[in-house]
């Protein structure tokens, strides 16, 4: 299996109407922009289930990446690589992992792996959404760094 250094994980709050794909895109776009700023410069995305069969869906998605592609190497990970797997093999004990609310972070973190959260960027757009990640569980907040 290859080293996976940097995965984004990403979640279907957007689709399941949490939020408007408009502010997770916005959303995206900052925090691909963070990660080129803290000196990243391939990362591995996984789709979330209900986003992987989906054209449009990964569409919209890959505009954001390809906005970002002069700086940040971007490629698909297989839907049949397993997160917790990945989170849980000693040989990946440097691999970071970058979500917005998914619960991959929370077990990658207990792993852990390093585990930052887009999800305050989502939270500066959208109050309901914000309302959200303040009502997460505790161990979620002490194991996950917001960006």
């Amino acid at each position: 299996m290859p080293a996976y250094q940097h995965i984004l994980v990403l979640d279907a709050t957007a689709e399941y109407g949490v939020t408007s794909v408009k502010n997770m895109l916005c959303a995206l776009e900052k925090g691909l922009q963070q990660l080129v700023e803290r000196g990243v410069e391939k990362l591995w995305v996984k789709y979330h289930p209900d986003q992987a069969n989906f054209v449009e869906v990964k569409r919209l998605y890959k505009e954001v990446f390809d906005r970002c592609s002069e700086l940040l190497s971007i490629q698909e990970l297989p839907q049949h690589i397993s997160l917790e797997f990945v989170a849980g093999n000693e040989l990946n004990s440097q691999t970071v992992f970058y979500i917005f609310l998914s619960s991959v972070g929370i077990y990658a973190a207990q792993c852990g792996r390093e585990v930052y959260s887009f999800a305050s960027f989502v939270s500066a757009l959208d109050q309901e959404y914000a309302q959200r990640v303040q009502r997460l569980p505790d161990a979620f907040r002490e194991k996950v760094k917001f960006l």
